[in-house]
């Protein structure tokens, strides 16, 4: 963090996680185009590329789920004091309660499809609809995503130096939530 304001620090912790959750977002997006029953790749690269989406639209959910069960237990309550935002019924809890219910149907799904696979019903590559609905799940996607970025953007904009700085906390307060 070189020259960085060490103000910042929170920001900057969080930022990772906050990257790696829009690189698997874009991901599972570009996976899933190559699923469109219109996309020109062949039967058997559609195969590999659902099981593909599936596993890492699965851990998506999981690292998602993970993530906002710390935030909401160990940061959320220390920068609540001083940043409403951050308060229980806020802007950025109701926004973790909106993404938990995309969660929830995008892994309801994932299981659906993941189970139809396990079990056999899918012959052949060229059955790939009889177990996988391109439309529900570019609608689960794309639900998550319209949640996902704009929480993502608000609450890297509520860590900011200048922002706790202002609400009034110590440094040390802010370093001890990323210790």
């Amino acid at each position: 963090m070189g020259g960085a304001d060490p103000w910042d620090c929170l920001y900057h912790g969080m930022l990772p996680f906050h990257e790696h959750f829009r690189h698997s977002i874009s991901q599972i997006s570009t996976l899933l185009l190559t699923l469109a029953p219109t996309s020109p790749s062949p039967p058997k690269n559609k195969v590999t590329n659902l099981a593909q989406l599936l596993y890492i639209s699965s851990s998506l959910c999981s690292s998602l789920e993970t993530h906002h069960a710390i935030e909401e237990r160990f940061i959320f309550p220390t920068l609540a004091k001083k940043l409403p935002q951050f308060a229980h019924s806020s802007q950025h809890t109701k926004e973790h309660e909106q993404m938990h219910h995309a969660l929830e149907s995008l892994e309801a799904y994932i299981a659906e499809v993941s189970k139809a696979l396990r079990s056999g019903k899918l012959k052949n590559a060229a059955e790939l609809e009889e177990v996988f609905d391109y439309e529900k799940m570019d609608k689960l996607v794309q639900g998550l995503k319209g949640v996902l970025l704009p929480h993502l953007a608000a609450e890297e904009a509520s860590l900011r130096a200048d922002v706790v700085k202002k609400a009034g906390f110590e440094l040390g307060e802010i370093r001890y939530l990323i210790r």
